[in-house]
């Protein structure tokens, strides 16, 4: 929608970027991955319950099957990972781009910018405090992300829809 809304290289890019890098995360040679996950960030990993995310993926693609394959290790376990790593990277950093489909850009406050500040830093309190406690309380927020964000999903797919004049939420 960004780039439809006002096409530029910065824009473009960034489309590219999201269709192309899952291709060549999924098409690396296997031993282009790095393979280095330690028994204390596994266990880690497995006690988050984030692990289940890894084991979905790989269920979808029909590996799940084989209990040999370790998610941390396999070459298409840390596929799986970097996919995921980047979509959540990418998501956040797109995210800069959306508000200004809704104008946030122009009219968020400066006490509304501080507020963000203060939960972040409070956020990255929380990790250095207690990781697992950070990891749970930020999960729960970024649940509350997920769910907020669909008035603004549904938004952009009316824009993207209409601006090809498809009516399928018209």
């Amino acid at each position: 929608m960004g780039y439809l809304k006002s096409p530029n290289a910065i824009a473009l890019i960034s489309l590219i970027s999201m269709l192309a890098i899952p291709m060549l995360i999924f098409q690396a040679p296997s031993d282009f991955i790095f393979r280095a996950a330690s028994v204390a960030g596994v266990e880690l990993y497995k006690n988050s319950g984030f692990n289940i995310l890894n084991n979905t993926f790989l269920s979808y693609l029909n590996a799940g099957d084989q209990p040999s394959i370790d998610v941390y290790n396999s070459a298409i376990g840390l596929k799986i990972q970097s996919f995921i790593a980047f979509a959540y990277t990418y998501h956040y950093l797109n995210w800069f781009a959306k508000i200004n489909i809704i104008g946030w850009a122009k009219s968020i406050s400066k006490t509304n910018i501080s507020v963000i500040i203060l939960i972040w830093l409070f956020a990255i309190g929380l990790y250095l405090y207690n990781f697992r406690l950070g990891l749970i309380v930020l999960f729960f927020m970024s649940l509350g992300h997920v769910l907020l964000e669909f008035p603004l999903n549904i938004k952009v797919m009316k824009g993207i829809f209409s601006h090809y004049q498809i009516k399928f939420f018209r």
